[in-house]
């Protein structure tokens, strides 16, 4: 009970931060992009409480540290977005969904400078609990940078590569919608989902040099 207590503490700021920057980067290009929504509903904000999804940040990430899960993935509110106030909705609506994915990727960089910043103080042995939540900033940021490039609806990767296939394409892939969610069930039950996660890790990891593990 302890140690999941102490897992729990050790998450739940990186969970919340890695959410809240994630549906907000969403939000702000958006906004940038001339889609006043997030704005006009409260959503473009830091504070994660207006972000949280009961199931999403809550409860799921909680039944995976219950199952010692390998990875943790968690979710947040989405922020509203209406491509009709874009110019270009195609390509604004790709820009601002990869700005989510491409803001937890920021955050594992930035995990990864400060903690090479205290081993290079020597500070990072008497710091214990702040390098495990470095670690789980770093773990779970690529978690959610992943999945959530996964070209699989609903997720923002589908949006990106919706905005890249010839126009014929793009009425098929629009009908396979209503199935993403059993398309990305069968890719986390498979080795496909590990293999495309661990191929990430590799060249994020030959790009840090190391530093981190």
């Amino acid at each position: 009970m302890e140690h999941i207590i102490l897992s729990i503490s050790v998450y739940a700021f990186p969970i919340l931060l890695a959410i809240t920057v994630h549906e907000y980067f969403h939000g702000y290009i958006a906004y940038k992009l001339g889609d006043p929504t997030a704005k006009m509903m409260g959503r473009l904000t830091l504070n994660p409480f207006y972000h949280i999804d009961l199931f999403g940040t809550i409860i799921l990430p909680l039944l995976l540290f219950i199952m010692k899960s390998p990875f943790v993935i968690a979710w947040a509110k989405p922020v509203p977005i209406n491509p009709m106030n874009f110019k270009n909705p195609d390509r604004d609506t790709a820009l601002s969904s990869v700005a989510g994915p491409l803001s937890n990727l920021f955050l594992c960089v930035i995990s990864v400078l400060i903690y090479s910043e205290l081993s290079k103080k020597g500070m990072a042995g008497s710091s214990e609990y702040f390098i495990r939540v470095l670690k789980a900033s770093f773990f779970l940021n690529f978690a959610l940078f992943a999945f959530n490039l996964l070209p699989v609806p609903p997720l923002d990767g589908s949006k990106v590569l919706y905005y890249f296939l010839p126009r014929t394409l793009k009425n098929i892939f629009s009908r396979i919608e209503p199935y993403g969610f059993f398309i990305l069930l069968a890719l986390l039950m498979t080795r496909i989902f590990d293999i495309y996660v661990g191929f990430l890790f590799r060249i994020l990891l030959s790009i840090l040099g190391g530093l981190f593990l």
